[in-house]
């Protein structure tokens, strides 16, 4: 789930978790506490992939309500202009808080497109925010029949479910959301709420272990991206103490040190992560060559950056049904092949090791001809090895695509030297 830069996110989260460690539907706590507090973040934010949270929504509903809708559009079709336009007024009238007439608007839209399920999504969200939870049920379920693996629809359903105290069906759809979005704490917090009213007590507990888990993470995401770097480290150090194998900790928490130049604490880190998790190198490596760079051993970020190339190169070879099983961390790597390659580059460079430089620039410079920066680094090798007249022909090229004060200033020191030189 996506995080945002909002003033009050990280309290909010604090307050989340504190509030979901409670006891819910109608024991410690009034269900419509729950819905308040809990389901605010846990449930609509879930749906919102442009960067937005509920609570933005809420405060701009306009502007909301759009980038709602532009996130379900990239899942369903776009619709004509003029039901567009209901639907971004019962979103818009849903972050209003008027629910009852949300509800309305989308059925008016059904009622011309029956088959168009993101308004009977959101027609189901709003019938729960209105407390009708039986419609909700209802509503969520003829999603599912055109969307059967709508983990969202399921989530939703089965909140409904624990606070109709129809616990077996609570939990039947919590399981399934779960195996859509094992990452995700709200399905384990809904399962964990009915199996408490059934007396599984142990398999509860678990369930609230692992939604605490994840939302640590999720509390450590949202306070680096609020720029609170330090108290993020702080979360997922007590994450690491408290999850010593798991390799997730590790690996949120090399990137982090990398932020904030602790890079001696991202090789450890690294090395503990590929140790956990082997499949992960070429990710680890790609976090490591960065700090081993920083540390100035350039031979070891050089054997780094080529795992992380090589791995690069066999994702282009592997089928898409393959792809789709790879984690994201390794299956999105091949976007940051130029970047490896140009790291390595310049560690060659440090290492004097100019023809592999070369070739890096050489293969830089056929994935993209028209990158002012890749000729510039071929300009620097080629000076950094003593071919004065080569830097300069590529500083030339490089400035034509992106004029730029350094590359004129390098170009004049050059032509100076070559001047000189000239017998």
């Amino acid at each position: 789930m996506p995080t945002a830069r909002i003033p009050f996110f990280a309290k909010f989260i604090l307050l989340l978790i504190f509030v979901s460690a409670q006891n819910v539907y109608g024991q410690t706590r009034n269900i419509d506490d729950y819905t308040d507090h809990y389901r605010q973040f846990h449930m609509s934010a879930a749906k919102i992939n442009s960067g937005w949270t509920v609570l933005q929504c809420e405060e701009n509903p306009v502007e909301g309500a759009e980038q709602t809708l532009q996130s379900l559009e990239k899942v369903a079709k776009k619709l004509p202009p003029s039901i567009r336009k209901t639907m971004l007024k019962g979103l818009e009238l849903r972050y209003r808080h008027k629910y009852m007439e949300a509800v309305h608007t989308y059925e008016s839209i059904l009622t011309e497109r029956p088959d168009y399920w993101p308004a009977q999504l959101e027609r189901a969200d709003a019938l729960s925010y209105a407390k009708r939870y039986q419609d909700a049920v209802d509503a969520a379920t003829l999603v599912l029949k055109m969307q059967p693996s709508n983990w969202y629809a399921l989530t939703l359903r089965a909140y409904c479910f624990g606070v109709l105290k129809e616990y077996r069906k609570a939990i039947s759809d919590s399981t399934k959301a779960i195996s859509l979005r094992p990452d995700d704490s709200k399905g384990y917090r809904n399962r964990a709420q009915s199996e408490k009213f059934l007396n599984l007590s142990v398999q509860a507990a678990e369930d609230e272990r692992k939604a605490q888990k994840i939302e640590t993470l999720l509390l450590s995401r949202s306070l680096v991206a609020s720029g609170k770097l330090t108290q993020a480290l702080e979360q997922l150090n007590q994450y690491v103490s408290e999850n010593p194998k798991e390799a997730v900790g590790y690996d949120h928490r090399a990137y982090l040190n990398l932020c904030l130049g602790k890079y001696n604490q991202v090789v450890e880190d690294c090395d503990t992560l590929i140790g956990l998790a082997p499949d992960l190198t070429p990710h680890a490596c790609s976090i490591r060559a960065k700090a081993y760079d920083s540390l100035g051993q350039y031979q070891k970020a050089a054997n780094d950056y080529t795992v992380a190339i090589d791995y690069c190169r066999t994702l282009t070879t592997l089928p898409p049904a393959t792809k789709k099983k790879i984690s994201p961390s390794l299956s999105t790597m091949s976007v940051f092949l130029p970047q490896y390659l140009k790291q390595r580059a310049y560690a060659y460079i440090h290492l004097k090791r100019f023809t592999e430089a070369l070739e890096d620039c050489r293969q830089l410079i056929s994935i993209n001809k028209s990158e002012s920066s890749y000729y510039s680094l071929r300009g620097e090798v080629y000076a950094a090895s003593g071919q004065n007249h080569e830097a300069v022909q590529d500083y030339k090229i490089a400035m034509r695509l992106k004029p730029s004060k350094y590359l004129a200033s390098q170009i004049e020191e050059l032509d100076r030297e070559l001047a000189h030189h000239k017998p």
